[in-house]
């Protein structure tokens, strides 16, 4: 666990009361798990979003409530208002020291593949993969490499992932596609000035037919005029 993601909080009221007690710039929730009962808290908002988005839910965060208790934690269920996108509700899950636990753990895919260089696209399929361990021992992410996707056809799979620590264990199905190569190639656009000037000699071949047949209409009408006067 980073040194700095550490979190303070303050214990209020269950209830509405509890509700009551809780000022503009703070949210609400509660701390369960390792914790003999479910304990209610409120925080600072922006602290609390701050962590959320370093910490994500796989990350365990020293939580200190009231200045007195501290607890490691992660994120379980965070709620948003649906209009505001704010965050207004937070759980957080109290881990015991040594307890294994089950938990995704995001994937980041590195390198180039040579199939893009070749005009196709990758697909990521898989976004996360579950994996179970210690807190303390809890990968931030996992990299896959897809320098090796060289064609369609071509993919990585969970089993290729290597945790590289036998109490980190992934239990997602080996052969869950991460990553592969679409038959869908990418389409090159048009350079601007190339249609520009398909445009222009389209225009000019067109004027040109304009052209030819007004001067084929005026020798036919000087021709009439003249049979005329014979």
């Amino acid at each position: 666990m980073p040194a700095d993601l550490k979190l303070s909080v303050d214990t209020r009221s269950s209830g509405k009361a509890g509700r009551r007690e809780v000022q503009e710039t703070e949210v609400i929730g509660v701390i369960y798990g390792s914790t003999d009962e479910p304990v209610p808290v409120r925080a600072d908002y922006n602290a609390l979003a701050k962590m959320y988005r370093r910490a994500g839910t796989n990350q365990i965060v020293d939580v200190m409530v009231s200045g007195d208790k501290n607890h490691e934690v992660l994120f379980k269920d965070v709620q948003f208002d649906p209009r505001t996108n704010r965050i207004h509700h937070f759980d957080l899950y109290a881990v015991k020291q040594g307890q294994k636990l089950q938990t995704e753990v995001p994937v980041r895919l590195v390198g180039e593949a040579p199939a893009v260089e070749s005009g196709h696209v990758i697909a990521a399929i898989t976004e996360t993969v579950l994996v179970e361990t210690t807190p303390r021992k809890l990968p931030e992410y996992f990299e896959v490499d897809v320098s090796a996707l060289n064609e369609v056809g071509d993919s990585i799979a969970v089993e290729a992932i290597k945790t590289g620590d036998k109490d980190v264990v992934v239990l997602s199905d080996p052969e869950l596609i991460i990553v592969k190569v679409d038959a869908v190639k990418i389409q090159e656009e048009e350079p601007a000035g190339d249609a520009a000037d398909e445009g222009a000699d389209a225009a000019s071949d067109q004027a040109e037919e304009v052209s030819g047949d007004g001067a084929d209409d005026t020798a036919s009408n000087e021709a009439t005029e003249q049979e005329a006067e014979a």
